[in-house]
């Protein structure tokens, strides 16, 4: 029966790590819009996919998009130049790490980018006309450097508003089929210990 019991919580275990698989673990992945900054060998590499919801948001006007990154202020942007609305509305923290300006050596896609403090509170910009629910999808390149000589911060950074999320993640993040074999794995360890112990119980 013990052997049963133990069989069966991995088992457990197991099918935990799927749901989480499933589920898309980490949740920061399921925000409405994700900025990834990764290092890709030499280069750092910044992503932003998703999707926008404006309902409650204030709009600030329109502004010159500047693809660069400023950490102590919170800045990021990407994406194609030229001009973009601003919009108020959400709330988050004021900065991703200590550094000033550095800009990206390349950028394309959707024009993108959040600056978390400048103006008091955290704002948003995307292109002008930019229709709610939108799909967005924009890069920015920093060649030759690292996350560190860019002065950010590996974290998780999330913004919400009332309808909307948007999250920064800077570093390396798991991706889900990771978690599921590290749980897999937690779940082998913790089985082997107990059979070794109920071993030695047996000899004694």
């Amino acid at each position: 029966m013990l052997f049963r019991g133990l069989f069966m919580s991995m088992k457990h275990a197991i099918l935990c790590a799927a749901a989480f698989a499933g589920a898309g673990i980490p949740a920061a992945a399921n925000a409405a819009v994700t900025v990834n900054i990764t290092q890709s060998g030499a280069d750092v590499v910044a992503t932003a996919t998703g999707t926008l919801d404006l309902t409650g948001l204030t709009s600030q006007g329109s502004f010159f998009l500047s693809e660069f990154i400023r950490p102590d202020v919170g800045y990021v942007g990407l994406g194609a130049d030229g001009s973009v609305s601003g919009y108020s509305g959400f709330t988050g923290p004021t900065n991703f790490g200590p550094a000033d300006i550095t800009d990206s050596s390349s950028r394309s896609g959707t024009s993108f980018a959040l600056n978390s403090s400048s103006f008091g509170s955290p704002y948003v910009f995307v292109p002008i006309g930019y229709v709610s629910g939108s799909a967005i999808s924009g890069t920015a390149t920093w060649l030759g450097t690292t996350i560190g000589a860019l002065g950010a911060n590996p974290g998780t950074y999330v913004y919400t508003s009332a309808h909307d999320t948007v999250t920064i993640i800077i570093g390396s993040v798991p991706e889900p089929s990771t978690w599921a074999m590290m749980l897999i794995g937690f779940g082998a360890i913790g089985f082997a210990m107990r059979r070794k112990s109920m071993r030695r119980v047996a000899i004694a």
